[in-house]
């Protein structure tokens, strides 16, 4: 069964055209019965976790406790073909899903779905805050079922890298935020490679010239942030592009560079898909 289908009990067979241009083009899903909810609780690693205050950021306004929390320890791909599960507030009855890019270990413990979203990738929960969507949950076709926290096999194999891994991460000080935003200032220290298909945009607004490439992995940081890498076609040296080459760059390097797009959303956008185009017009404001 495709990891984008539910059972028929729980599927409905139509295809949303209208969501979001970075989802996926996903089927729309009935909500489960209530025996598949229960409330959201982010489940934790029993790693040791950071000791937290209620320093505020100069440069960002957030607190220090909120920067540190946000940051990521470890990733870990997902090969099962889950799901994030969410309802927009204006059909609150109906779920879409939209295919995990990995799960993560944050620095407070938390483990979550990753996903990328407009230019950036976040933990469910967070799209949840940042977008006014509801966030339902995972789903997982090859299991046909749906989950609130990790699988423990995932927050088992997180917790153990953190435990080697967990001090690569920089020492988080209130002035991190500029060095953070000091992208010749940061080193790899981990990469996977992208399972689901992610391509990313890039427009010259001068030009109009609009171009579509694949993301070829993905890299964590040691400020605990996550970057998409995308292959320089002129510095290529073998084929196919692997992750780690030298060829590879973040995608926030190139100032074309707009938002994420999934594979479906990205095929639609290569067959000029009106609809599809329509709402791309409307994300970028012409």
């Amino acid at each position: 069964m495709p990891s984008d289908q539910l059972p028929p009990d729980n599927q409905e067979q139509a295809v949303d055209d209208s969501c979001t241009p970075t989802s996926n083009k996903v089927v729309q899903l009935n909500t489960p019965d209530a025996s598949h909810r229960k409330p959201r609780d982010t489940q934790a690693c029993s790693s040791e976790l950071p000791a937290k205050d209620n320093v505020v950021n100069l440069f960002t306004g957030a607190s220090v406790e909120d920067e540190q929390s946000a940051r990521i320890v470890r990733i870990f791909g997902e090969t099962n073909g889950a799901r994030m599960l969410y309802a927009t507030l204006d059909q609150p009855e109906r779920l879409v899903a939209v295919p995990i890019l990995c799960w993560a270990l944050l620095e407070d413990g938390t483990v979550s779905g990753m996903v990328p979203w407009l230019d950036e990738v976040l933990p469910c929960y967070e799209i949840e805050q940042k977008y006014s969507i509801s966030w339902e949950g995972y789903y997982c076709g090859i299991a046909e079922d749906f989950f609130f926290d990790p699988p423990a096999e995932i927050v088992a194999q997180l917790s153990i890298a953190a435990r080697f891994n967990g001090k690569l991460l920089r020492a988080q000080q209130t002035e991190g935020a500029v060095a953070v935003a000091d992208t010749d200032d940061w080193h790899i220290v981990q990469e996977i490679p992208d399972p689901i298909g992610t391509h990313a945009l890039l427009l010259n607004e001068q030009s109009d010239a609009m171009v579509l490439t694949s993301v070829i992995s993905w890299t964590l940081d040691d400020y605990g942030r996550m970057h998409g890498m995308l292959a320089d076609d002129t510095n290529i040296e073998k084929l196919p592009v692997l992750p780690g080459d030298n060829c590879l760059f973040c995608a926030e390097e190139d100032t074309d560079f707009r938002c994420f797009f999934q594979r479906d959303i990205a095929e639609q956008i290569r067959l000029q898909n009106p609809e599809t185009m329509q709402a791309i017009e409307q994300l970028f404001g012409n």
